[in-house]
């Protein structure tokens, strides 16, 4: 079995490649689930990169290698290519011909993770009568008032979100998102059990 392989590599750095695991490979090939994945990061500047499925995330760590890896495709050549049968070294004749299109001197490597919540700005629920009112007036960073807004700019699958935004103690007061405090949690419990 033979291949003619054909060069015309530019060093572009559009181009990405990301390692993927097994289960990354099945949520891709997987209609249901591939509309299901995004890239996210905490903030702009400094913060890793993640892969989100629906229930898993994955950190990106860009791996520079000494190696040069070339990406190819199959092509087509415009005029067929003639060669001596005798420089095939006893092979068989080439079946198709691939083109290296561009080089890339890094990849990135996926490592499956548990995804973290963004709580910069979830304020905390004391008890305040005038809690909604306290938090617009002071609010310096933007108010989020959703779940939704809350899991999509954070660095974590939907589920992991969740599941971490309960065991926190995560609440809606006055359509501003919220952690209730462990004494506010203490005292609602004195309440309901006296």
């Amino acid at each position: 079995m033979s291949i003619n392989l054909h060069s015309a590599p530019e060093y572009d750095p559009s181009y990405k490649l990301i390692q993927l695991t097994p289960k990354l490979l099945d949520i891709i090939q997987d209609p249901v689930q591939n509309h299901q994945l995004r890239f996210k990061s905490l903030d702009k500047d400094k913060s890793e990169v993640v892969l989100c499925s629906h229930d898993k995330t994955w950190v990106l760590k860009q791996r520079k290698h000494s190696n040069t890896v070339l990406l190819m495709r199959e092509f087509v050549p415009e005029q067929p290519i003639t060669f001596d049968e005798t420089l095939l070294f006893g092979l068989s004749k080439p079946y198709m011909d691939v083109v290296g299109f561009a080089k890339t001197e890094s990849e990135f490597e996926t490592r499956e993770t548990h995804g973290e919540l963004n709580l910069n700005s979830v304020p905390i629920y004391n008890g305040e009568l005038d809690f909604s009112d306290k938090i617009m007036k002071r609010s310096s960073t933007k108010v989020i008032g959703t779940l939704e807004e809350l899991l999509e700019n954070s660095p974590c699958s939907a589920l992991e979100g969740i599941s971490k935004w309960h065991k926190i103690g995560g609440s809606v007061k006055d359509g501003v998102l919220c952690i209730l405090s462990q004494d506010f949690l203490f005292k609602a419990l004195h309440v309901l059990l006296m």
